[in-house]
């Protein structure tokens, strides 16, 4: 229904948090030797994965006034950031994310919702 594809721009803020050497093993395995992401010797930490995504949503902002923008990440970027934005939502360890879901935001008032999660 568009008249014309929408821009597309790859944002490095959404980009998969950073696991360092642990990149390509399962959770199991990184739990097994460290007892949790987290602990994980050269894991790109939980902060620092919330404040760059946190970031790229701010940067949005003024796209608004053309219309809806979409924003794409893994999972836990998308945790990260949506429990920093509302805390009733929970811990982002506990939040489901399942593959292609979508997640609303909106923001008002200078601040953002988080209206709808795991649709």
């Amino acid at each position: 229904a568009l008249p014309a594809p929408p821009p597309v721009e790859s944002e490095p803020g959404l980009i998969d948090r950073d696991y360092g050497r642990w990149a390509g093993y399962r959770l199991d395995e990184l739990e097994a030797e460290c007892g949790s992401v987290d602990e994980a010797d050269g894991v790109e930490g939980a902060g620092s994965v919330r404040d760059r995504a946190r970031a790229v949503l701010d940067a949005q902002v003024p796209l608004f006034v053309s219309g809806p923008v979409v924003l794409v990440a893994h999972d836990v970027v998308n945790r990260l950031l949506l429990t920093s934005l509302d805390p009733d939502l929970g811990s982002a360890d506990d939040l489901s994310q399942r593959t292609a879901c979508w997640n609303l935001l909106r923001y008002l008032d200078g601040a953002w919702r988080v209206e709808l999660v795991d649709q």
